[in-house]
């Protein structure tokens, strides 16, 4: 759990934020997700463009 600061509203210090380690996957395995991210957002163009069309 992070400490608690600040007032009515949590916050987190800078210094908190930057001690967090963050695990990210394999290169391979993150090109893989940029993939199907791309093609994703792929799809979805072509379906606003085919709204837009109907």
């Amino acid at each position: 759990m992070w400490p608690k600061r600040g007032s009515a509203q949590p916050f987190i210090s800078q210094g908190d934020a930057r001690s967090i380690e963050i695990a990210y996957p394999p290169l391979p395995e993150q090109r893989a997700i940029a993939r199907i991210l791309g093609a994703l957002d792929d799809k979805i163009e072509l379906n606003r463009r085919m709204n837009e069309t109907l």
